[in-house]
């Protein structure tokens, strides 16, 4: 019995080293590949400039379509050198104060929204209290999940926070129509996205908002609602 509980610990040791070592190795091909790309990418975005610069209208119309796919790329590259940092990101603790971080988290949202032409709906049941958090992280995954909300939203988007197992819960949900089955299961791993492949977004919002809330000893939860989509991010604060 011994010997089979022994071989069964070796066999799941290999299998984390392993799996560690995948992981690892993504990341550094990640984050060379991005490296790798920077410098073709500056040396077509110069051919581009001087073919911008063409008298001739068919030229000029060509190299416009091509500084778009440039840009792109590029944008491409940013989000995955962004995307290391994030993998790797710890947090740092700060005791905030909870109405301080909403009135914040609200008056960004509301700038997103309205410049989106959405309603922002307000759910704040928070007392008046102060909690060890990341102000940071909290920040990027609710800009993040704001950023999705007003894409898929028809009229409105909600934004809530309450105060739950010493931990503070932040959830965005709109009108649209919700995620899609797939979606459902697939929309926090990295590159997913339910667009065209034509879309300057690259799927990356969500992971990112998992990984930080993973990071931060939380959660992200994905669901629909009877009106649309509804995504909760919780960050627990760490014990004194």
């Amino acid at each position: 019995l011994c010997a089979s509980f022994e071989i069964m610990r070796t066999t799941l040791a290999d299998n984390f080293s392993k799996m560690w070592r995948q992981v690892e190795e993504r990341k550094a091909l990640n984050a060379a590949f991005a490296h790798d790309l920077r410098t073709p990418l500056t040396v077509l975005k110069g051919y581009n400039e001087m073919l911008q610069a063409s008298e001739n209208p068919q030229t000029q119309e060509t190299a416009t379509i091509m500084g778009k796919h440039i840009s792109r790329m590029e944008s491409y590259v940013s989000s995955m050198s962004n995307l290391r940092r994030m993998e790797d990101a710890q947090p740092e603790y700060k005791l905030i104060d909870l109405q301080t971080v909403a009135s914040s988290l609200y008056d960004s949202a509301k700038i997103v929204c309205a410049k989106n032409g959405k309603e922002l709906i307000l759910q704040n049941d928070m007392p008046v209290s102060q909690l060890s958090l990341d102000g940071a992280f909290v920040s990027q995954v609710s800009n993040n999940l704001i950023s999705n909300a007003v894409r898929y939203a028809r009229t409105a988007v909600t934004i809530s926070f309450a105060l739950r197992d010493n931990g503070l819960l932040l959830s965005v949900s709109d009108d649209g129509k919700g995620f899609d089955k797939n979606g459902l299961q697939k929309a926090t791993s990295p590159y997913y996205t339910e667009e065209s492949n034509h879309s300057e977004h690259f799927g990356l919002g969500l992971y990112i908002c998992k990984l930080l809330c993973e990071h931060h000893n939380g959660y992200l939860k994905i669901e629909n609602t009877a009106s649309g989509a509804k995504v909760s991010a919780y960050f627990k604060s760490p014990a004194l």
